[in-house]
């Protein structure tokens, strides 16, 4: 329709139509594009026609989510919550993140380690950018990025969604998450405050998605 539109506006600017069905086709092309533009933009669609890139992390308050190479807290809720999200999905890290692993590679998902030393390894995709690792699910519906802290920075920028894990506590450690800009996400989704016995910590559960 929006191609019939544009041809019979083309005519009648350069045949001898009525210039003011000339300027009407203008603004009747213009009102269908922006209501399709509109229509594409929705999270629905969007979520439908293009690859979600999210990140998925759990941080204190001072935005700490590591130290020497390791999970500074040990919360079984949230463990369980990532398996749960992950599981048949990509899941997307660094190199220093995937030998931190306990049980490696991660069962029931596609692992793929970006990184530019390491050669081969049985079970896991190996990229040198992350750019490589989302063309290779480019016809996936969601993958997830998992750290550390380097791919974090690259992805944060063009993520779609973030998954955050918030731990109400100061820790020290030695990795950060990046500073999230509040007014670039919007939060969807936010659970209650949680307390964890074994940690002896509060935290909560947050789903952010980009603001669009």
């Amino acid at each position: 329709m929006i191609y019939s539109l544009i041809r019979w506006s083309t005519v009648n600017v350069n045949g001898k139509g009525n210039n003011l069905f000339c300027v009407y086709g203008f603004f009747v092309i213009h009102f269908f594009c922006s209501k399709f533009v509109a229509f594409l933009l929705t999270t629905d669609t969007y979520d439908k026609l293009y690859m979600k890139k999210s990140i998925i992390v759990a941080i204190a308050d001072n935005n700490v989510i590591g130290k020497d190479n390791d999970l500074i807290w040990h919360i079984s809720e949230d463990l369980k919550r990532f398996k749960k999200l992950t599981e048949h999905h990509t899941v997307v890290m660094g190199r220093n993140t995937y030998f931190s692993l306990p049980f490696r590679p991660l069962k029931n998902r596609r692992n793929i380690v970006v990184s530019r030393t390491l050669v081969d390894v049985e079970g896991v995709e190996v990229v040198d950018s992350i750019d490589k690792a989302f063309n290779l699910v480019a016809d996936e519906q969601e993958v997830f990025v998992m750290g550390g802290a380097s791919i974090y920075e690259q992805v944060i920028d063009v993520a779609d969604r973030i998954y955050l894990t918030v731990v109400k506590k100061t820790f020290e450690g030695d990795t950060y998450f990046p500073k999230i800009d509040e007014s670039k996400w919007s939060c969807v989704e936010e659970s209650e405050v949680i307390f964890d016995d074994n940690e002896k910590v509060e935290f909560y559960y947050q789903i952010l998605d980009r603001v669009r």
